[in-house]
């Protein structure tokens, strides 16, 4: 019988991650600007498949391994997924959801400067191993998504369209995505370069090669 790690409830909350209880981070503005869209356009996809929440604890526990508290930025549990559940046990009436004992179908983890590699890693290998289908990290200082699954891990960028096959019908569009952490051209603030296009500029052999032309 697996053991259950029960963290105290509290703002901001607690994630049981490596051994350790970790407050949950990211309450800037583009986190919480991507978070936010990316809610909403899972949301209208969403609508007659599943319900999308923003920072929604879940209990996992992988096999072997003890039941812990999880909080993605955004999930999406499919009502095929409670089905599942209810005939299982595991759900018994619209309060087991509110902490479910189930992984998600799709957990979103935004990246903020405050996260740990290696926190991260853990959170998206327990997502995995606990049964959910897709784990979508969003780097807003590089304007990327990341994706892990069952297959393997996937990157995109400005230009291009996410979609995949355990969201079917749901795209994304990476340059309209982060377009949304842009301001007015009046208000005359200097854009952030993406950290690795800046990295790219500032290197000498890049600026050498660029001389030489």
């Amino acid at each position: 019988m697996q053991r259950e790690i029960i963290l105290p409830e509290r703002e901001p909350p607690l994630e049981w991650i490596l051994g350790k209880a970790v407050p949950k981070v990211g309450y800037e503005f583009p986190h919480a600007t991507i978070q936010g869209e990316l809610s909403s356009l899972l949301d209208v996809w969403a609508e007659g498949r599943g319900s999308v929440a923003i920072s929604w604890t879940f209990r996992l526990g992988p096999p072997g391994e003890d039941i812990r508290p999880q909080v993605p930025d955004v999930a999406y549990l499919s009502y095929e997924s409670m089905a599942k559940a209810k005939a299982e046990g595991k759900i018994t009436s619209t309060r087991d959801l509110d902490v479910p004992l189930i992984p998600p179908n799709l957990a979103v983890e935004v990246l903020s400067p405050q996260d740990r590699k290696e926190l991260i890693a853990e959170k998206t290998r327990v997502f995995l191993a606990a049964g959910t289908d897709l784990v979508l990290l969003a780097d807003p200082d590089e304007q990327m998504i990341e994706t892990h699954d069952g297959v393997g891990v996937k990157t995109y960028r400005s230009g291009q369209t996410f979609a995949h096959p355990k969201l079917p019908g749901f795209e994304l569009n990476i340059t309209a995505l982060f377009e949304t952490l842009d301001f007015p051209d009046w208000l005359g603030l200097p854009k952030d370069i993406p950290k690795s296009i800046k990295k790219k500029a500032d290197n000498p052999t890049t600026r050498e090669s660029r001389r030489r032309r």
